[in-house]
């Protein structure tokens, strides 16, 4: 049996049941149907704009994150800076080290035939054994300062014992072995032959 009217019927409900799907969503979504609505209700019921809060928190972050990436730079900088100061300090650590061993005195024992090349700055004293001095490439000889009249020992002259020895600079001063064993007391650079 067919009602007359019945489609009729069917399509009023249909709007109806949309119409209330629709003002529900309205009510649930605080009367606005688009995401971002710059009124956004209070407890007490009054509607605030938020809208520039929204946009002031995104150029707050954007600010926040442009200075966070500036310090970032800024500790990439340092940290090379550190490697290159790290770098400098071992350098200057080892320089430290060279010279405040080159101001000590050392004890060096040779062997017959063996020969001491000093470097620039070396003092020698002859304490055991028997040597003869080696003069530089120039004919330069070793100091004595200990004799007290300005004498210098050439190539060939044998070193006297206690006798404080001075190499001003580096050019092939220095002395050989004669006895089976020679003990010097030595400060500054060398070499040994």
């Amino acid at each position: 049996m067919k009602l007359p009217g019945s489609k009729k019927i069917v399509h009023i409900i249909f709007v109806l049941v949309v119409f209330m799907g629709i003002s529900l969503i309205w009510t649930v979504f605080g009367g606005s149907l688009h995401k971002g609505s710059a009124q956004e209700a209070t407890a007490n019921g009054q509607s605030v704009d938020v809208s520039n809060i929204t946009v002031a928190s995104v150029d707050y972050v954007d600010e926040k994150v442009n200075q966070l990436n500036k310090k970032i730079e800024k500790l990439e900088d340092l940290e090379e800076r550190i490697d290159e100061l790290t770098a400098l300090v071992e350098v200057l650590d080892q320089k430290v080290e060279d010279h405040s061993t080159s101001l000590l005195f050392e004890v060096i024992e040779l062997e017959a035939g063996q020969t001491l090349i000093a470097g620039a700055s070396s003092e020698i004293i002859l304490r055991a054994g028997k040597a003869t001095a080696i003069s530089g490439k120039d004919g330069d000889g070793l100091s004595d300062i200990t004799s007290g009249d300005g004498r210098n020992l050439f190539t060939g002259d044998e070193i006297p014992r206690d006798h404080l020895l001075l190499v001003s600079r580096d050019d092939g001063r220095g002395l050989k072995a004669v006895s089976q064993k020679v003990y010097l007391l030595f400060k500054g650079t060398y070499e040994i032959k």
